[in-house]
């Protein structure tokens, strides 16, 4: 069953996409297709990665940033609007575990779509013809 933790599921994809362009980061026990709810299925090296900074693990330049936020779009394609969004002005020295917050708090919007909250790849939510009709006053209109 694929996992659905919201916490999980942005800690998983923020270590693959920084994995994917350092070597001072590793994963060490890997669950490739997500299976394993269990954090322990999924490990890496340094165990402190949350409490660094995207510089402090080799992630230094603009082309390197760019290469994580196109590797997390990638990773979870149902927010990857809101990804380049919010992660556009993204510099060396931000702590990765406040990209982590921000993540898993996009994640775990009811904006969802398959595979359980923003996990769809669709904007999900109410459409603005709905949110519309909503707000229309009883007798006008």
């Amino acid at each position: 069953m694929p996992i659905t933790d919201p916490n999980e599921r942005a800690r998983r994809a923020i270590v693959r996409a920084i994995d994917n362009l350092t070597e001072l980061v590793t994963i060490v026990v890997d669950d490739p297709g997500d299976q394993n709810p269990d954090p322990l299925a999924f490990q890496v090296e340094p165990d402190d990665l949350f409490d660094l900074t995207f510089s402090r693990v080799g992630i230094t330049s603009e082309a390197l940033l760019s290469g994580f936020v196109v590797g997390l779009k990638t990773l979870l394609p149902g927010i990857k609007a809101r990804i380049q969004e919010l992660l556009k002005d993204l510099q060396p020295g931000v702590q990765i575990g406040l990209v982590f917050n921000v993540i898993r708090r996009e994640l775990a919007k009811p904006h969802g779509g398959p595979g359980g909250p923003g996990g769809g790849a669709g904007k999900g939510g109410a459409s603005k013809s709905t949110t519309k009709s909503s707000k229309k006053v009883p007798g006008k209109g």
